[in-house]
């Protein structure tokens, strides 16, 4: 808005106009006068502030420096290379593999389970000829191959393992998905395994992606959910071609989601005698929207705080999925009215809470050009609020195509950090005009490490914490636990076509860091769906909750250790309260010593 004298003229006013100009419109003066000083205010707060952050963010980057992460892997005996597909032209070939981190054999070391892939012979059957692999821990970071004394050779084409408890005998079993062929192992207790697909009625010969156990009716037995991703057979499939896509980008058909039809997701009830029942459509979690669910990331997790694990579906150029818990045996879908049915190609996710507050929060991997984002639970509210610009986690590269991520405490601040795995489906350099080779390479890409500042924002650290240096892969699963028994969580990566990464968490701790494994009596014996919490004190004064929920089946195509990790700085509490899938809350003593704890349902105070 303009005074008219302003509009007549170009030029200054005198000082007589301006006298004027107080009289006749000393109402409007008074607003533009204090609108010019507010406007200074704002200017003077805002700089302050900026300066401020630039203080925050620089202290933060010398802070940063403590955190690292030592490539070991060549150290530890994990040789596996993932090796998978004729060409990797072809979608199945490209997604996994994931990585699933167990206790196998009972001896309080975590070993390591790598899926591997398939063939596919000219007939167009999937052959399997590179097996997947166990490897054993036997002490001081180092593993042995153990796979064929396991029973573990597996078949067909794999993506995905997770690994639980099901028939709570105290033996950790395993769920491994595949492409045509997804299978069961059950632990037979003397470190091998037997193939009890057909006999718990969880056969699946659809393309699985990401599978993970939670006990939706909380019975104390864990239920299986499996994500279906396409229906595709090579059989039929076309020649791969390269085009463009709406956006300009080279892609090659074959290796997108676009040209497919999605399948319908599972849900498998255990029945509690070794036995599951096929309840997706009862449950109605089939999130089979007319052939466009294309689901790739799963979490089973307690979203809304009442205590009744839900269902979290990420989606490949679908919009996610949210199954709420009614309580019933049954769910509603309620994405769109909670503000995150994120429509881009969403991959992985991570769940945590980032910020304190005791809601746990979700993280959502995507393409190339569509930049990760963040969903802040907005508690009681029943909302997520996308946040990841004004947290530094979206837009810092838009070249990056990202699978696997997790929250973890890497240097035991009691804040969650957020590590992101990436690598692309395509070469570098693609053209519209030349055929494509026999075999592919695709674009390998660095992996991403985001400290938590303060609860609010991130800053990016890659290139520092990852130590002798941050390698380019073709990273897809990812999967967090304690390799040599210090108490701290490591990284295994799971790399397409490509050596597995063991990543060593050798960060200097600003706390203690402790490695909790809740042991259910009433609940399921593996304590998925166990909630945990610890207060963060100063003075008396509650500064913000941990808060952390155990689950089996971490976001893309892996499964972390057994133990929740929790970083506890100076002023926490002393006590881990613990709420029971089984209803139970019990409040337990964290010992002085010591970094690693058992705590088992029933026993607390």
């Amino acid at each position: 808005m303009r005074f008219p004298e302003a509009q007549r003229s170009k030029r200054a006013f005198s000082v007589t106009q301006g006298v004027a100009l107080v009289r006749c419109y000393p109402m409007r003066l008074c607003f533009w006068f204090a609108f010019a000083a507010t406007s200074l205010s704002c200017l003077l707060v805002n700089a302050a502030q900026a300066q401020a952050q630039a203080q925050v963010q620089a202290q933060a980057q010398v802070e940063s420096d403590s955190i690292e992460l030592l490539d070991v892997t060549r150290a530890t005996g994990i040789d596996l290379a993932h090796r998978t597909g004729p060409s990797l032209l072809h979608n199945p070939e490209a997604i996994g593999p994931g990585v699933a981190l167990l206790d196998y054999d009972g001896d309080g070391l975590l070993d390591v389970f790598l899926v591997n892939g398939g063939d596919v012979d000219p007939d167009g059957i999937v052959r399997r000829h590179h097996p997947d692999r166990l490897y054993r821990n036997v002490g001081e970071g180092r593993f042995e191959d153990v796979t064929s004394k396991a029973g573990l050779a597996g078949s067909g084409m794999g993506n995905g393992a997770t690994a639980c408890d099901y028939d709570n005998d105290g033996y950790v079993d395993l769920y491994l998905s595949g492409f045509q062929e997804s299978v069961l192992f059950r632990n037979n207790g003397d470190g091998t395994f037997r193939d009890a697909t057909n006999s718990s009625g969880v056969g699946n010969d659809r393309f699985a992606a990401s599978s993970v156990f939670g006990d939706y009716d909380r019975d104390g037995f864990v239920d299986l959910y499996v994500a279906n991703y396409l229906k595709f057979s090579y059989a039929r499939a076309a020649s791969p071609r390269v085009n463009r896509s709406a956006n300009g980008v080279l892609n090659i058909d074959t290796l997108g989601s676009s040209d497919f039809v999605g399948d319908a997701n599972l849900l498998f009830h255990n029945r509690g005698d070794g036995g599951f029942d096929n309840v997706t459509g009862r449950a109605r979690v089939s999130n089979d929207w007319r052939g466009q669910n294309k689901a790739m990331g799963l979490a089973f997790v307690d979203l809304d705080n009442d205590r009744w694990p839900d269902i979290l579906v990420a989606s490949d150029e679908t919009p996610v999925a949210l199954f709420r818990n009614l309580r019933t045996g049954s769910f509603s879908e309620v994405a769109r009215r909670c503000w995150i049915n994120d429509p881009r190609a969403n991959m992985g996710i991570a769940i945590g809470d980032y910020n304190g507050d005791g809601w746990l929060d979700v993280f959502l991997t995507h393409f190339d050009h569509e930049h990760n984002e963040l969903y802040r639970n907005a508690g009681r509210s029943g909302a997520f609020m996308a946040v990841g610009e004004m947290s530094g986690l979206s837009g810092n590269d838009y070249s990056k195509l990202s699978w696997g991520t997790a929250f973890v405490d890497l240097d035991a601040d009691g804040r969650l950090d957020l590590v992101v795995v990436s690598g692309h489906l395509f070469p570098e350099d693609l053209f519209l005009d030349r055929p494509l080779p026999a075999r592919i390479h695709p674009a390998p890409q660095q992996i991403q490490v985001f400290r938590n500042l303060d609860g609010i924002r991130f800053l990016e650290i890659s290139d520092s914490a990852i130590k002798p240096r941050n390698p380019k892969i073709g990273g897809r699963g990812l999967a967090v636990g304690d390799l040599d028994g210090d108490g701290v969580p490591d990284l295994v990566v799971g790399v397409n076509n490509e050596p597995t990464l063991v990543l060593k968490n050798t960060s200097r701790l600003t706390g203690r860091s402790i490695a909790v494994e809740p042991v259910g009596t009433l609940s399921n014996r593996s304590g998925v769906g166990a909630r945990l919490q610890c207060t963060i004190e100063r003075t008396g004064a509650p500064l913000f909750l941990i808060t952390r929920e155990m689950m089996a089946g971490n976001g893309y195509l892996s499964c972390d250790g057994p133990f929740v990790h929790m970083g506890l700085p100076a002023g926490s509490s002393e006590r881990l309260k613990i709420a029971w899938p089984s209803g139970r809350t019990e409040t337990f003593a964290i010992p002085r010593s010591g970094f690693r704890f058992r705590f088992v349902e029933g026993t607390g105070e």
